[in-house]
């Protein structure tokens, strides 16, 4: 850097004292979003392990008859709902623990009986012993959302 001064130039940089962290208040505000966003996480991991017990990898090609296997190493509490276009109280949903390289051979006999009426599927699972349905979401307690709940007495 100095060999690029010319004739006559000086070196500013030296003597300007250095910035303190307080005198740069927009480096300072993001590492305390940062802090905080990291410290949240972790903070909600500890407090709120069902709000990160959703798994979505584990849903494999079907096989054998059977549909949604578990792809994962690990068992999984898996859930299935089929929604019908006759409204909500018509749906059908069916929630299973599965090992791995099992899958659900009911889902095909559900979607059968329920004819024209069927719309779509929708799957979800959470590492047990945490129980797939539809949970309140972190900031409203009327709106709920595909996720994990804790188990109730002598679910497994």
């Amino acid at each position: 850097m100095l060999a690029n001064l010319g004739e006559g130039e000086m070196n500013d940089s030296a003597d300007k004292p250095r910035k303190s962290l307080r005198q740069r208040p927009m480096l300072l505000g993001l590492l305390v979003f940062i802090g905080i966003s990291v410290g949240s996480h972790y903070l909600t991991r500890l407090t709120m392990p069902h709000r990160h017990a959703q798994v979505f990898e584990c849903r494999g090609a079907p096989a054998d008859g059977a549909f949604f296997n578990n792809a994962c190493d690990e068992d999984i509490n898996f859930r299935y709902c089929l929604i019908s276009k006759e409204g909500r109280e018509q749906d059908v949903c069916r929630s299973k623990r599965l090992k791995p390289g099992e899958g659900v051979t009911t889902y095909l006999d559900d979607k059968r009986a329920m004819g024209e009426a069927f719309s779509t599927v929708v799957t979800w699972a959470c590492k047990p012993p945490f129980q797939p349905d539809l949970v309140s979401t972190p900031s409203s307690s009327v709106r709920k959302r595909h996720g994990c709940r804790r188990p109730r007495e002598g679910e497994s």
